[in-house]
């Protein structure tokens, strides 16, 4: 590999951070909590990195002027974001984000706004961002620079093999939750303990009463709360894509989530 690519990586890492910083502030001043965002443990958003590339090396040849940066920067992210919705979505069987509240979209994938403040970011970028942030890079080393893009490598490798491996997991869960809630219901119903309330009211208090059932009812309660059960890295990514909306199993889903907010609440009341 030659030093122009570790200069490159060394670009996309640090543009990828700054991406996952103007991410947590603009989600978390919306909820009023820190929204910790991105796709990755890490913290950076990889789609910032590649979108950063993709502007300076093309909107960097054409006539430094506001306007045709603003334009171009506008386009190029619009469409990166757009192919990347489209990726994941083939790649998960999931919608990880959704605009389709938003005036003008397409099909949900992007929308205006979003379009107009990342072509303001790609003046930001070209004009203050870039030219600051090449200079510092320009004076490391060779060695330094090819450490931290080596570096860089290995972690966001391991990252990306952790966090992909975690949401193939977390669809399989939900399966778990759809099986293990279908038995329990049917399990209920044969035994008229159903009674037409919420789902997750009646396993609620099921669970705090389990002393009180034997046999299948208490063993169908085992294994759906432990098919219910998450990991702090599936908590994150739920809190990342609020909109995140799987193709099959989204009743399920719903459910994980009225978990998570219930055992917040109570944590929170104790």
């Amino acid at each position: 590999m030659n030093a122009n690519f570790y200069v490159d990586f060394v670009y996309f890492l640090i543009y990828s951070f700054l991406g996952w910083v103007c991410e947590v502030i603009y989600c978390s001043v919306g909820e009023k909590r820190f929204v910790n965002r991105g796709f990755l443990v890490s913290p950076v958003c990889p789609i910032y990195g590649v979108g950063a590339l993709i502007v300076l090396a093309i909107l960097l040849v054409l006539p430094r002027n506001f306007f045709v940066v603003f334009l171009g920067g506008m386009l190029l992210t619009s469409a990166l974001e757009y192919a990347t919705s489209w990726i994941m979505e083939q790649l998960f069987h999931a919608k990880w984000w959704d605009y389709s509240n938003h005036r003008i979209n397409i099909r949900g994938r992007v929308c205006l706004l979003n379009s107009l403040l990342f072509g303001i970011l790609c003046v930001v970028l070209v004009f203050m961002i870039h030219p600051y942030v090449a200079a510092k890079v320009d004076k490391l080393s060779y060695t330094a620079v090819q450490a931290i893009a080596i570096l860089g490598i290995v972690i966001l490798t391991a990252d990306t093999t952790y966090t992909v491996q975690t949401v193939y997991n977390f669809n399989e869960k939900l399966e778990r939750i759809r099986a293990a809630g279908a038995e329990l219901k049917e399990e209920l119903d044969r035994r008229q303990l159903y009674m037409q309330e919420q789902f997750q009211d009646r396993v609620h208090k099921l669970r705090e009463d389990i002393h009180q059932y034997t046999g299948d009812v208490a063993g169908r309660v085992n294994i759906w709360t432990e098919a219910t059960r998450t990991k702090i890295v599936e908590r994150r990514l739920l809190d990342a894509y609020p909109k995140f909306r799987p193709r099959s199993n989204a009743g399920q889903l719903h459910e994980l989530r009225q978990i998570i907010k219930r055992i917040r609440e109570e944590r929170k009341n104790k």
